[in-house]
């Protein structure tokens, strides 16, 4: 009997933990050389994309090329990710008068840059298991 309770215990366990234990890997890639620091943002709030974060790295590089950035224990769910290379180290991303980037940036899925930001359902990408996403950065200048 203890030994059926303590491995229905760990069944529960395994599982519950199994749906946390998910990892997001993003290669962010670059055509061109940027030095400063590299803002990833994994986002889960539709409504909140461009403000709110649910988990945050930032790594300092001379960003050339390309760098990987890996989140671990996430919850499925749906995510989109937004990055910047801080190159001033202003520690926001800058942009001129109209609102243009004037650091290198990039969502994931590589939605098509229009008038403003993407939108989260343009960036965004159902999570359930292990993935390797890429993100191209997009420079203005």
């Amino acid at each position: 009997m203890k030994m059926k309770f303590l491995l229905t215990l760990s069944l529960i366990f395994g599982a519950l933990t199994a749906s946390y234990s998910q990892n997001i890997k993003v290669k962010i890639q670059s055509n061109k050389k940027h030095q400063g620091t590299l803002h990833v943002a994994l986002c889960n709030n539709p409504d909140d994309f461009m403000s709110e974060t649910y988990k945050q790295v930032a790594v300092k590089v001379p960003a050339s090329g390309e760098t990987t950035v890996d989140f671990s224990k996430i919850p499925h769910g749906k995510y989109a990710i937004r990055v910047y290379v801080d190159t001033d180290n202003s520690g926001d991303l800058t942009t001129n008068l109209i609102g243009i980037p004037e650091e290198p940036f990039g969502f994931s899925n590589n939605p098509r840059i229009k008038l403003g930001p993407p939108t989260f359902e343009a960036a965004s990408f159902d999570f359930k298991n292990d993935i390797n996403l890429t993100i191209n950065l997009l420079s203005v200048k």
